[in-house]
């Protein structure tokens, strides 16, 4: 036979009911609040970090980041807009603590022309020709200044001189990874200049 409940059992019951009521109300309105929070679309679908830029983005959606960046020629036409603690007479090798371009300076190196006749080709990652080099030095130069400047620009100066170091790094750098570095900062130099 069950037993009858007592009237303060029966308000204990209630009040218990009605806590969690007001509970599953709190989450249930707050819900679109950490929704709108933690479901970010564009985010998802792209990698903005310097490790997805420079990795070459694999997300699927090839729009840059929303950063501004300026190409290496007007780096080379314009050098009054050049950052004041990276100078056209500055030595490449020095700023970026790499031992490929010499006593070259960063304008020299800005201004070299690839050797098309001596590209990299596909295959099985021959050592880098010259013009990977020269193209990945200019590419460096300007991602240099737009990162020093007032562009607003993708990356810091620290993750453009980083970038370039790896790139160097082993003693024979393979052809194909220069390329991409190339590709990667060239994608972000060329995002639309603000002067």
């Amino acid at each position: 036979m069950p037993k009858e409940k007592t009237e303060q059992e029966t308000s204990r019951e209630d009040s218990g009911l009605e806590s969690r009521r007001l509970l599953l109300k709190g989450i249930i309105s707050s819900a679109p609040v950490v929704l709108s929070v933690t479901s970010r679309p564009v985010l998802a679908a792209r990698n903005c970090s310097e490790s997805g830029q420079l990795s070459g983005n694999m997300s699927g959606d090839p729009t840059p980041c929303g950063g501004e960046g300026c190409p290496a020629d007007n780096w080379a036409r314009d050098l009054s807009r050049w950052h004041r603690s990276y100078q056209p007479n500055d030595t490449f090798d020095q700023v970026f603590g790499v031992d490929v371009f010499g006593n070259a300076t960063l304008l020299e190196v800005l201004q070299l022309q690839a050797d098309t006749d001596v590209e990299c080709s596909g295959g099985s990652q021959p050592p880098p020709a010259v013009s990977e080099v020269r193209l990945l030095g200019r590419e460096a130069v300007a991602a240099l200044q737009n990162a020093a400047t007032g562009v607003s620009y993708d990356l810091d100066v620290a993750g453009v001189v980083d970038t370039v170091q790896m790139a160097f790094q082993q003693p024979t750098p393979e052809c194909a990874s220069l390329a991409q570095t190339t590709e990667s900062l060239n994608k972000l130099n060329n995002q639309g200049c603000p002067w």
